[in-house]
């Protein structure tokens, strides 16, 4: 493994514990949130002006920012289901299913109509490229290669919607987790199992234990999850004959939401620490893959269809949300559950301070995979 990749594994490794450091002890760091600040730490990387990254020391940072992702997503979401309360998505079946269903809805309009506004300017494949916007909007970056294969988009195609996609979504990625909740909160109801201001100063350091016991609990909680990744990327060696992701990821997910039901699991105290600094390592390490400069270069057109699209979408989303009387906590992980799928839940739940959407956002996640994937295909061949 070459220096460079090291240096950067090292990076994502050990920031989140001087950003956790950074939130303990000053006002400022509490209110950005630590996810927010670590996402900006990794796209200062990417974006550092002192010294040029030449196209071998690209494919490395992208190597090993591959490594980290397929290392901590996969740890950090067992740890963090494991201490999930079922009940919770009993009570939010409801307004968590509609606020799921007004995004995907949304997300057609929006990019429909921005399709035929824009018409002829988006070029030949413009309705190709417009249905793999709304895959990608509905389910996720997984979906783009299905869609692009379904309808036969070239390649460059491929290559400018995923990269206006992935720059516009950025933007919104740090409203969510900066401004959205103080400002809309304030015409949106709150969540029903939201975190009051004294869960919220309030952590397992009340606790008493010792460092014999921490290491104890923690190994456990590490094992735990281990157990969930080797199951899960064993059974689709066994059915696919190769790691798919996804279906590694949603085998996770279930063992984990299983594995919430036995209470001594789910009691481990060291669950949501270890795993919230996994997510922290991800949130540097998915910062590092934002060059702005290349993202720029993807091409205006289809940067102000993309940019245009989601501005309507979300319009759409937001005003339906709160006229059904959807709580803010849950308009906002539904429409992250659509745009960033399963992975980004997490960090999403951390930075609203609000754990109980943990469930309900993965769930519909990846129901989200499915829906952006059927879409997808019927509107770029429609449109």
């Amino acid at each position: 493994m070459a220096w460079q990749t090291l240096l950067l594994v090292a990076y994502c490794a050990l920031l989140p514990a001087g950003v956790l450091a950074l939130e303990r002890r000053f006002a400022w760091a509490r209110a950005l949130g630590a996810v927010l600040i670590c996402c900006g730490l990794g796209i200062a990387v990417a974006n550092q002006p002192f010294f040029a990254v030449d196209p071998a020391l690209a494919e490395k940072m992208k190597k090993a920012t591959d490594l980290i992702n397929s290392l901590t997503i996969p740890l950090a979401i067992p740890l963090l289901l494991f201490q999930s309360d079922m009940s919770d998505l009993r009570s939010q079946g409801k307004s968590a299913l509609s606020a799921f269903g007004i995004s995907v809805l949304s997300v057609f309009l929006g990019v429909t109509a921005m399709r035929y506004a824009f018409g002829d300017m988006l070029g030949a494949e413009g309705g190709k490229s417009a249905g793999m916007l709304m895959s990608v909007y509905i389910g996720g970056t997984p979906n783009l290669v299905a869609v692009q294969t379904a309808v036969q988009a070239t390649e460059e195609t491929f290559g400018v919607v995923f990269a206006a996609s992935t720059f516009v979504s950025t933007f919104y990625l740090f409203f969510v987790l900066s401004f959205a909740k103080p400002l809309l909160g304030k015409i949106f109801p709150a969540h029903p199992l939201a975190m009051t201001a004294d869960d919220a100063g309030s952590t397992d350091e009340g606790t008493s234990t010792t460092l014999a016991e921490r290491f104890k609990f923690g190994g456990l909680s590490l094992l735990a999850s281990v157990v969930c990744v080797a199951i899960s990327a064993g059974a689709t060696i066994a059915i696919f004959g190769k790691i798919e992701p996804l279906g590694v990821i949603l085998g996770i997910t279930t063992l984990a939401i299983v594995g919430s039901f036995y209470k001594p699991l789910r009691e481990i105290p060291t669950h949501e620490p270890i795993g919230t600094y996994l997510i922290l390592a991800f949130c540097i390490s998915a910062g590092t893959m934002m060059d702005i400069s290349k993202l720029m270069a993807s091409g205006s057109v289809f940067l102000s269809f993309t940019i245009a699209s989601m501005l309507i979408f979300l319009t759409i989303h937001y005003v339906l949300n709160r006229l059904v009387g959807n709580d803010i906590d849950t308009t906002i992980t539904m429409s992250m559950a659509t745009m960033f799928g399963p992975p980004f839940i997490p960090a999403v739940a951390k930075a609203l301070r609000n754990d109980a959407v943990l469930v309900p956002g993965m769930t519909l996640g990846f129901l989200g995979y499915a829906v952006g994937t059927y879409l997808g295909i019927a509107a770029g061949s429609w449109l």
